[in-house]
Parts: C-alpha cells; structure tokens; sequence
C-alpha cells in the first residue's frame, strides 16, 4: 500500500550535463571499441586498427568533458588491450601496461565498477599473469555475479 504523497511515478536521476554529455561519448566510444573487437576477432586486423583509433578522440573528450566518470577510463583500458592484441602492436607488453593504468583510473574513480575490474583481470591473464587475473575476476564477481568477462576469465585461469 501507498503512503498519503507517495507517487506511482518513478524518480527521475538527475544528472548533470557535463556527465550527461561525457556519457554520450562513452556510448559512442563503446559501439566503436565493440566493433573493432569484432573485426580483430574475425582477423581483419587492419579495418580494426583503422576503426579503434575513430575511438580514442572521443575516450578523451569524454575524461576532459568529466574526470570524475569512470567509465571512460574503463573504455581507455579496453582500447589499449584491443590494440595489444592486434599482430602489428611493435610492443603489446608496453600497450597493455597503458591498459593497466586506465583501468586502475577507472577503479580508483568507482570501485565498484565490475566491468573495469575484470578487465584489469583480462589484461593480467593475457600477460600470464593468471594469480593476478584470478584476484581480479574473483574481486569482480563479488561486486557484480553476473559480470560475463569475469565469469569467463575465472573459467580460463582455473577457480
């Protein structure tokens, strides 16, 4: 039952406009990073490397726009470790430290952002680093149960 004043109406989030607008980037950025992870997956290296770097203009903007966000920070990790995959990375170890670095903004911005911290975890298992990929996929499913990355990634380097 109501309450007298209560309204059936649900509350609306107000956010600001500088966020509003960073989270607009962010989306944009995302459908790019999305696409590019497909076309790397599917081999064709060079339309992805042309397609990821459409991304990083607008994953900048986005932290310039609002350096409290952690999202594209979140997305600035998963850029760099897209780009450490593909074969013509002259320095994949160099590129996923970036990777590491963003996610660690990401995380100290939200720590409860899951999706940056199974990243983090992505990052260390491509580096062969399965204790820490592990520590962090566990972290993650701990905040969210449902985060697929982590689920994966905990499959991969063993529970």
């Amino acid at each position: 039952k109501k309450k007298f004043g209560e309204s059936s109406i649900p509350k609306v989030i107000k956010v600001e406009p500088k966020r509003a607008n960073a989270m607009k980037m962010t989306d944009k950025a995302e459908s790019i990073l999305n696409d590019g992870a497909s076309l790397l997956q599917n081999g064709k290296v060079t339309e992805a490397e042309a397609k990821l770097k459409t991304a990083f203009p607008e994953i900048n903007k986005a932290i310039e726009t609002d350096e409290t966000y952690s999202k594209p920070n979140q997305l600035l990790g998963f850029y760099y470790f897209l780009n450490s995959m593909s074969p013509n990375d002259k320095n994949p170890n160099l590129t996923r430290g970036l990777a590491i670095v963003a996610f660690n903004k990401a995380i100290s911005l939200d720590p409860k952002n899951a999706t940056a911290i199974a990243g983090l975890g992505v990052v260390f298992e491509m580096s062969g680093k399965k204790a820490e990929a592990k520590t962090q996929y566990q972290k993650a499913l701990q905040i969210n149960p449902n985060e697929s990355a982590a689920k994966e990634g905990l499959k991969r380097v063993g529970n």
